[in-house]
């Protein structure tokens, strides 16, 4: 499962980034927007761990770009910036969770498995094609709203 870490602090970066690749995880680190643009570009990602405080900007205005980019992504905020105001401001801005600096990494582990646990709970859409429609969480065929049975090879 791919990781995109946009975080500029580079002993935080280096750190998480290594116990998440030992972890299982791929890990891609970025420091700026700019190149969290390009990397988004570039790869599929399950989770992005995103700062605020970036040298280009702040990380939660990446936030809608990253949401119509990769509509299934999941987004953990890792910031120093604590004030209420500004945790509810970053969940209200499309984050999945918020976790403040200084952190504990079993802290952080926790809240990933849920919030990528929460993204295999969501419903998943209907793939229509002309009149064939496919419903994935059902099993389900249809033709123009008709069920189909469908026989498995002997």
């Amino acid at each position: 499962m791919r990781v995109l870490m946009v975080e500029d602090e580079s002993e935080v970066a280096r750190v998480v980034t290594r116990r998440l690749n030992r972890l299982g995880f791929e890990a891609d680190c970025v420091s700026t927007l700019r190149d969290a643009r390009e990397a988004l570009g570039t790869h599929s990602y399950a989770l992005a761990i995103l700062d605020r405080r970036l040298p280009d900007g702040d990380g939660a205005a990446l936030m809608p770009e990253m949401r119509r980019a990769q509509p299934s992504m999941r987004i953990v905020m890792l910031t120093a910036l604590d004030r209420t105001s500004e945790i509810v401001a970053g969940l209200d801005g499309g984050a999945d969770d918020y976790l403040t600096k200084p952190f504990h990494f079993d802290e952080l582990m926790a809240r990933i498995r849920t919030v990528l646990r929460r993204a295999h709970d969501e419903p998943v859409p209907c793939i229509t094609v002309g009149a064939l429609t496919f419903d994935p969480h059902l099993r389900n065929v249809s033709i123009d709203g008709k069920s189909v049975i469908l026989h498995g090879a002997n």
